[in-house]
């Protein structure tokens, strides 16, 4: 727990009693970021969840996504989650077996003009695939897209395997944006690791330089978008981001929401992320002498034109422009391609394994380091002593020849 968190505790227990606030961690982590509003009665009457910290950097620095819902039916199953973690001080085994963890609640089961269909799934579960099972089908099956923001793709389970290999070798049309691995290039292909350091130089005119947001994340979404165009658009998004260990051990939500207009929100925004650090991918290459500057007809040293890419068919911006302009691919353009998504789930858990391994590995170099240090130490301060008893030794003896002069 960080200071700040730890501040608020010690500063809303005198004022709202220690039986009214209590610190958890089920097996890992309180990981939601969750407010339930309840009436004087304590019935839940709306929910705010997501993404996003509640804190200054998760508001103003991040890429961060909330989800506000006026319907006191999806936030009692919040407020039941709520109150059974609070009743048994946050810990796991009890969560876990409440009918609350078992897999995706029904909150509506069609598109209503007050709300979307959806389901709430809420960890940690007894297995991750109640909540992860679902939307690795829903990837694997995809028929036109796959856009996301995620923070990392590097945990356990079938859904970060499914999106590292359609990054990688697009079964469909896919853009994506993650903090802890390249982003993807244009032609499909995975690119160099872009960094996230604020830009203070070679930045393109009018701009001097950005505001720097400090250390820390910056890609702290968990949204995916499957087939935002086509039928049964589908969003998957919470706090909970999408790995195995996650989903068994963190109390987090993740909900699958099945609506064209929200599908259509957060595909614009995954779009608008994926844009912007590709931009900043450009910016790794400009330099005082060669600004990044805007195309133009007759520009030195720049005779293709920006739009030929999106003619080109072994360009990905060729797939781009026919998605979301509504047209066909050209004829011979492959749009699918055969994935062995056995194989993709077996190299997944063989990554784990290796994993864990080397966490392992430093552990035992982690302690030995310790304790080596601490036997340095040790033998420092014992020689430390030795001296100080050696100088007032001398210190004595030289009183002593003093006094006999």
């Amino acid at each position: 727990m960080v200071p700040h968190e730890q501040c608020l505790i010690r500063r809303c227990a005198p004022l709202e009693g220690a039986d009214n606030v209590k610190q958890g961690h089920f097996d890992r982590y309180q990981h939601n970021k969750v407010f339930i509003k309840r009436d004087a009665s304590g019935n839940a009457q709306r929910v705010i969840f997501g993404s996003m910290n509640f804190s200054v950097r998760g508001l103003y620095v991040q890429a961060n996504n909330v989800v506000v819902v006026d319907d006191a039916n999806t936030a009692t199953m919040f407020a039941k989650a709520f109150d059974v973690a609070f009743a048994d001080d946050v810990k796991a085994p009890l969560f876990r077996q409440n009918p609350i963890s078992q897999g995706y609640m029904t909150v509506s089961a069609t598109n209503t003009p007050a709300l979307p269909k959806f389901s709430l799934a809420l960890s940690p579960h007894t297995n991750w695939s109640v909540s992860l099972g679902p939307m690795a089908d829903h990837i694997r099956n995809a028929k036109s897209s796959v856009l996301f923001a995620v923070m990392a793709p590097t945990g356990g389970g079938p859904v970060l395997a499914s999106l590292r290999t359609i990054a990688a070798e697009p079964t469909v049309f896919s853009y994506g944006t993650v903090e802890s691995l390249a982003v993807q290039s244009p032609d499909g292909a995975m690119g160099d690791i872009t960094g996230f350091a604020a830009l203070t130089k070679n930045v393109p005119a009018p701009f001097q330089k950005e505001f720097s947001g400090g250390l820390g994340m910056h890609i702290h979404d968990k949204f995916v978008v499957v087939d935002f165009n086509v039928d049964n658009p589908t969003v998957f998004t919470g706090s909970s981001n999408l790995a195995s260990g996650g989903e068994t051990q963190n109390g987090d939500s993740l909900t699958m929401i099945e609506d064209e207009a929200v599908a259509m929100m957060y595909a614009i925004e995954a779009i608008a992320t994926f844009d912007h650090y590709h931009f900043r991918k450009a910016m790794q290459r400009a330099t005082k002498a060669q600004p990044l500057t805007l195309w133009y007809p007759g520009k030195p040293n720049a005779p293709v034109p920006w739009w030929k890419e999106y003619y080109d068919a072994t360009r990905i911006q060729m797939r781009d422009r026919c998605l979301f302009a509504k047209v066909p691919l050209p004829p011979g353009v492959a749009t699918t391609k055969t994935v062995d998504w056995k194989a993709v789930d077996a190299e997944a858990a063989s990554a784990k394994r290796t994993t864990v391994k080397k966490a392992t590995t430093s552990r035992i170099v982690t302690k030995k380091a310790v304790a080596k240090k601490a036997t340095t130490k040790k033998a420092t301060a014992k020689r430390a002593i030795t001296k100080t008893r050696q100088r007032a030794s001398a210190k004595t003896a030289a009183k002593k020849h003093r006094g006999r002069q």
